[in-house]
């Protein structure tokens, strides 16, 4: 950032990604006066587990979070590292997840 913007004093941030894979429906929101869309947003677990999973990437200091299950589907082109079962609140059962490092080209 401060190659980009030398001329700003711009406070130093961490910035985390989780990835997990499963359905979703997305839901479009409208404005209750006009009844216009205002926007479209994806919902339901898999949204949920993204969201909790991103949060644990910032407390295990990890760039990049992904499930094992999202892995699965990428685990020959990609490089993780670190491991982890992760308790998410409000769920029983630890999620398997993984450090992401970068993908194989």
């Amino acid at each position: 950032m401060q190659t980009r913007f030398p001329d700003r004093q711009l406070a130093l941030f961490n910035v985390s990604v989780a990835l997990h894979d499963g359905p979703v429906v997305l839901t479009r929101l409208e404005d209750p006066l006009s009844g216009r869309p205002v926007q479209s947003i994806p919902v339901g677990d898999a949204v949920s587990v993204t969201m909790l999973l991103q949060k644990q990437a910032q407390a295990l200091d990890w760039a990049i979070v992904a499930s094992k299950t999202m892995l699965a589907g990428v685990k020959d082109v990609v490089k993780t590292g670190r491991e982890a079962p992760l308790l998410l609140p409000g769920r029983s059962v630890p999620i398997e997840a993984a450090e992401l490092l970068k993908a194989n080209t």
